[in-house]
């Protein structure tokens, strides 16, 4: 996110505070880096999905290997509870998430998936806590 947005979020902050402290939190790695946004759905992938991944546990490993390897799937987490792995997928039409879930199902050790179809993504900003942080914090 830009500093300039960032001032426009909190106009109580100068740019320039913002930015010092931007640095300061990149020097001491909290923040890693920047990133390009893109919009999916411009390309044409209008499918978005959330798979649980379960898994015999002693081929977590080599599965998750496999997973990353298959590029819609934009997101990975190992999680605990029903599954093993949490997924977000993302695939131009129904017949593309099908593949992509197939292709899932067939990588060794993997012995079952349950796809959970994004309606609407109503929150998607991880620099919500970050802006909420900078809101609450003193800036002398």
């Amino acid at each position: 996110m830009p500093v300039t947005r960032i001032s426009k979020d909190i106009p109580s902050v100068s740019t320039g505070t913002i930015r010092q402290r931007m640095n300061k939190m990149e020097d001491t790695g909290i923040i890693r880096g920047s990133t390009l946004l893109i919009n999916y759905e411009e390309l044409g992938f209008r499918i978005k999905a959330f798979l649980g991944i379960v898994t015999r546990s002693s081929e977590t490993e080599s599965v998750k290997t496999e997973l990353e390897k298959i590029p819609n799937i934009v997101q990975l987490s190992i999680i605990s509870g029903k599954y093993n792995f949490l997924s977000k997928v993302i695939a131009k039409d129904s017949s593309n998430m099908m593949n992509v879930i197939l292709e899932i199902g067939k990588i060794k050790g993997v012995t079952g998936t349950e796809s959970m179809l994004c309606l609407q993504e109503s929150i998607n900003d991880e620099n919500r806590l970050l802006l909420s942080m900078l809101d609450k914090s003193s800036f002398a």
